[in-house]
This record gives C-alpha cells, structure tokens and sequence, in this order.
C-alpha cells in the first residue's frame, strides 16, 4: 500500500550541540538507509509544512505556546529543561514537524494514502517512547483493539534497540518488524489500515536507519 514520508529540511537546523544525542544526523541516517534498502522509491515524499496556530491551540494552551515563543534565543541555545534546548531555529523546526503530523493525518483520513511516517525531529518531548514499543503488544495493543480505533498513532521510538546506549533494551529490526506487524493487524481490522507513524527517539544512527526502514517496509507491506 502506498505510504506517504514527511519530512522537511527546516528539521535538520535543530541542533543542541556536538555531544547530545538527538541530532540532525538522524534524520539523513533514516533516508540514507532508505536510498540503500531500496524502499525510498515505494515511497510519496512529502514536505512537511509548518503548523499554524489554530493546530498548535487545539492541543496547548495560549499561555504554553507563548512560552515556546518567547524563548527562542537570538543566538546560541537556551535550555526548557536539562534534555531540551533551543537554537534560534528549533521553534520552525518544531512547527515543521507538528505540522507534518497533522497534514499525514489529512492525508489519510482523506484516502490519499492508507499509512504515513513522519521523519521529524525535534520529537515530542514525551518520556520513555521506546516502553511503547517492548510492551506494545502487553499493555498497549488489548485495550487498543477494546476501543476499535478509527485511526492508529505510533510514537515511534527506536531507542530500545541493542546498538542503543540510552535505553539499555535489547531489540532488534526482527522486533520492530513484529511489533509494526501486530499494530497493522489492529489496524486493518479496525481502522481500514490507517496508520500514522511519527519518529520519536532512537540515537544509535545506523540501528535507527535499519529499524526505521524494516518498520515502513512492513507497513507498506513490501
């Protein structure tokens, strides 16, 4: 089935120094692993455009987004918390990369394409990403199907790879292969195969550029 891959240069201008894991060589990491699997051309390339406001508010509140934008440095990098920095680019990179997710969103609903991966960063600042993968099929993927859900998100996390220092797991491309495979089961039984896929964490580049690329091969079915 076709799947649509989003993604923007904007994300690449996000950079929180030499040293922090999350940085603007995994993006290229994923598509260079793409081009070499040869999936790249089963591929819809899309840019993602930039999320407007009215998006942005139906989520947060005024007041937080206008905290994200008054902090925005001129220069340098100043720091939310201990993880998260901006430069004076991260907020159009941010914006790029929630307006990827609504428009791959759009985009499926719509019946352009049955599933969507967005390749963005920064990613969400939601903890422990990769949990959702190891336990998915225990703890996440019963009540899933209770609910019988119209759509699918995943929080694609691939920092629970062996090769990956932060998460200290021990999963494989075969892992992500599985778990994809049970969350397309979900949701062709309950969602007509809808599927919308965001990049969250996942630091060791070569293992994300091969997990990313087993997991859109197995959601697009090739």
């Amino acid at each position: 089935m076709t799947i649509a891959f989003l993604t923007h240069p904007d994300c690449l201008l996000h950079d929180m120094g030499a040293h922090h894991p999350e940085q603007p060589a995994r993006l290229q990491s994923v598509q260079d692993q793409l081009i070499a699997s040869g999936i790249n051309s089963f591929l819809l390339h899309v840019d993602a455009p930039l999320a407007t406001h009215a998006c942005l508010a139906r989520i947060h509140s005024a007041r937080h987004i206008a905290a994200i934008e008054n902090a925005v440095p001129q220069t340098g990098l100043v720091h939310l918390d201990p993880d998260t920095a901006m430069n004076p680019h991260t907020l159009t990179a941010a914006l790029r990369a929630a307006g990827g997710a609504v428009l791959a969103t759009d985009m499926v609903m719509a019946g352009r394409v049955r599933a969507a991966f967005c390749n963005v960063r920064p990613p969400d600042t939601t903890r422990n990403a990769n949990t959702r993968w190891a336990f998915a099929c225990s703890t996440t993927l019963p009540p899933l199907q209770m609910f019988a859900p119209e759509m699918v998100f995943v929080s694609a996390g691939f920092d629970a790879h062996r090769e990956d220092d932060l998460a200290m797991l021990n999963l494989t491309e075969a892992d992500y292969a599985w778990v994809t495979q049970v969350i397309r089961a979900v949701a062709d039984k309950y969602a007509q195969g809808r599927i919308v896929s965001v990049l969250e964490g996942g630091y060791a580049l070569h293992a994300l550029g091969r997990s990313v690329a087993v997991h859109l091969k197995t959601l697009a079915d090739l």
